[in-house]
């Protein structure tokens, strides 16, 4: 079909925009998370940073569907706040287990085997 018109008064195009907006997101957000996972962050601080962002997003989507934009820019705020939450707690655990240069090492070797 077509997308609708750009008109934040009609519910389909935010809901259009909610879909695209997350889509746009959760590649980044997926990212974190692996990169946490890989070098072993802690369990707890990453799955308490991954249900804020669940939190965060939920509570975005439901403010573009009912038109509350103030409250839609702090929810969107929250979820990036999560992902540099994520991020810093992905690298503080980076220099103990040294995973990802273990990781980045065995993909470099792959490559010269090639």
């Amino acid at each position: 079909g077509t997308p609708p018109e750009p008109d934040h008064a009609n519910p389909l195009f935010r809901a259009s925009r909610t879909v695209a907006n997350t889509n746009e997101s959760i590649a980044a957000y997926i990212v974190l998370v692996l990169f946490c996972i890989f070098n072993g962050a802690d369990a707890t601080y990453t799955a308490y940073l991954s249900w804020a962002f669940v939190v965060g997003r939920t509570a975005y989507a439901l403010c573009y569907y009912s038109n509350q934009s103030t409250m839609r820019s702090v929810s969107f705020g929250l979820s990036l706040l999560v992902m540099l939450g994520l991020l810093v707690v992905g690298l503080s655990f980076m220099s103990h287990s040294g995973a990802l240069l273990v990781l980045l090492m065995d993909w470099k070797a792959v490559i010269v085997d090639d």
